[in-house]
């Protein structure tokens, strides 16, 4: 399912995120921006991505979202 629902995606996008997995985290997320996940607020402000933020592939990936609306 994760690779065809945004939702899904997102949720394990933020669990590889809890678990210092950045790489899979990104990987996730950027699938669930692909699919179609818009929230740019929430995705900024859940604290499950905290560990994700101060990565240049996280305010890449928000950019991205911001240029698709």
């Amino acid at each position: 399912m994760a690779y065809a629902d945004y939702d899904i995606a997102y949720w394990t996008a933020s669990a590889y995120a809890l678990l210092g997995e950045k790489d899979a985290a990104f990987e996730w997320l950027e699938r669930a921006v692909k699919l179609g996940i818009e929230d740019r607020v929430w995705l900024e402000n859940d604290k499950t991505l905290d560990s994700l933020r101060d990565d240049k592939r996280f305010a890449e990936l928000m950019q991205s979202i911001f240029d698709n609306q």
